[in-house]
């Protein structure tokens, strides 16, 4: 005998947001409207649980869909597994900003039973806070660019890179969870376009002062202290013409207080410094460095030696140690150099990403002379709270 006990749905997790009732859909039909979601991520999963096992049979695009806010069904996809019908998003996810409704009717359980609550859930997509331009997921990135040159992992970020055979359009992505987080180029063809630098940065504390006008230009700004969350902003390069660049950052993913343990050998930070300095220097006119490997061991040895003393007077060792006694010690031979120059970039007890250093320097009259410089060889070093490089000019005679 069949069991009459009714079929209804116990759980939508993962609900999302706004509804507009399709005109495609019988007015005259009465469904059980669930609570409007908001801010619903573009490639957005809905989890169905039911109360009974689903003949799975029963589920099909004609009882289970999506529709946009025109009435059109959306080329969304399920899958049906006991109690539970997963409702996959399009192939290329929803559109920003844009509301859906989610559809559910005469389902029926494997025991025959046909389900008598038909039920709509309304939600609507989060606002792109990514870049126009740029791609915002990890799926997305490797559609556009393709497997990247490299990889370096930090702390917060892995970073994608491109671009740096002649370094002409460099440009690294920082990735987190899968997200776009970060971006960094000097491609030419990378402008932004169609975006007003003062409406990103309006609703977060900067300590710089954007110009609309001021296209050549990006700026950067500290965490928000205010409040938790999410925060965007157009960010750069100040004094960096024609670089551009967006973060999407989470309270304190710059700086952070008592960061954990990072591997002293590892070297990613300070080889995507070595990366933007070298694709600054050639959108600049100047040619790239070439690494010098004792010379990056010695910056090595100065961002570890800086940070942990807490120190960023280019002393190290007993404290009369200069960059010549560490490039000796290194075994840099001083007597084939016409020249060198190092900069240190320290955060205040505070663990920092590579770009705010390139930030510091660039954005400084001196320093920026320094990066620019007729050298030919360079190292780096990142160590918690320091970020070294150190400059060369190896006699050409």
């Amino acid at each position: 005998m069949i069991n009459r006990k009714s079929m209804i749905i116990v759980c939508l997790l993962g609900v999302f947001l706004v509804g507009i009732i399709s005109n495609h859909v019988d007015a005259s039909t009465q469904w059980h409207q669930l609570d409007s979601k908001h801010d619903v991520p573009v490639d957005k999963t809905w989890d169905v649980t039911l109360n009974t096992p689903i003949n799975p049979q029963s589920v099909h695009k004609e009882n289970v869909y999506v529709l946009n806010q025109h009435g059109e069904k959306v080329d969304s996809s399920f899958v049906v597994n006991g109690l539970r019908i997963m409702i996959h998003p399009p192939e290329n996810g929803y559109d920003y900003n844009e509301t859906y409704s989610l559809y559910i009717k005469d389902l029926y359980s494997s025991n025959g039973v046909k389900m008598q609550q038909r039920t709509q859930l309304d939600f609507t997509i989060e606002k792109e806070t990514r870049f126009a331009g740029f791609p915002s997921t990890e799926k997305k990135l490797l559609e556009e660019y393709g497997e990247p040159e490299d990889k370096y992992s930090t702390m917060y970020y892995e970073y994608w890179v491109y671009g740096t055979k002649d370094y002409q359009n460099y440009i690294h992505f920082g990735l987190k969870d899968g997200n776009v987080s970060s971006v960094f180029t000097t491609s030419p063809d990378r402008k932004v376009k169609g975006i007003s630098p003062t409406d990103q940065v309006s609703t977060v504390k900067s300590k710089v002062t954007v110009d609309e006008q001021d296209e050549g230009n990006i700026y950067v700004k500290e965490p928000n202290q205010d409040g938790g969350g999410i925060i965007f902003s157009y960010y750069g390069i100040q004094g960096l013409d024609s670089v551009w660049g967006i973060n999407i950052t989470e309270i304190g993913t710059n700086e952070v207080e008592n960061p954990p343990s990072i591997d002293i050998h590892n070297k990613s930070q300070s080889t995507i410094l070595f990366h933007m300095m070298n694709a600054y220097r050639v959108q600049q006119g100047q040619s790239p460095l070439m690494l010098n490997q004792n010379t990056d061991d010695a910056a090595q040895y100065m961002a570890e030696y800086s940070s942990n003393q807490f120190t960023c007077n280019h002393l190290s060792g007993d404290g009369n140690e200069t960059l010549e006694d560490r490039l000796l010690k290194f075994n840099v031979s001083v007597e084939e150099l016409e020249n060198k120059k190092e900069l240190i970039h320290c955060g205040s007890g505070s663990w920092i990403e590579p770009v705010k250093s390139m930030d510091h320097w660039v954005s400084n009259k001196e320093f920026r002379k320094h990066v620019l410089g007729d050298w030919t060889h360079a190292g780096t070093g990142s160590y918690l709270y320091s970020h070294v490089i150190d400059f060369l000019e190896f006699n050409k005679q």
